[in-house]
């Protein structure tokens, strides 16, 4: 199987880069797209919302649940590879997220 995916997609260079995790070609699931910036994309979500968290009262549950969940996220997003970011959610993949 990894010699047909060799050949498919364009020789060894490909596949080292596949290894090395720079290129991420398709998710592989029926639907999202490719998102080449998931990274600065979830940053900017998780920002957004943690301002926006601010608009319900601090005494309420969800405020704490969102505020909590989302800060855990925010840590984990400064991976810098994708691979790695996949790794540390262990929720699927970052199109997923």
């Amino acid at each position: 199987m990894f010699v047909w995916r060799v050949l498919l997609r364009g020789g060894m260079e490909a596949a080292w880069m596949q290894v090395a995790g720079k290129v991420k070609e398709m998710t592989e699931i029926v639907g999202p797209d490719i998102v080449p910036n998931a990274r600065k994309v979830l940053i900017s979500l998780y920002t957004c919302t943690l301002k926006d968290v601010y608009a319900i009262p601090e005494d309420k549950g969800y405020h704490n649940v969102v505020k909590s969940f989302t800060r855990h996220r925010l840590i984990v997003y400064h991976e810098e590879d994708w691979v790695a970011i996949e790794n540390c959610l262990n929720c699927g993949q970052v199109e997923e997220v």
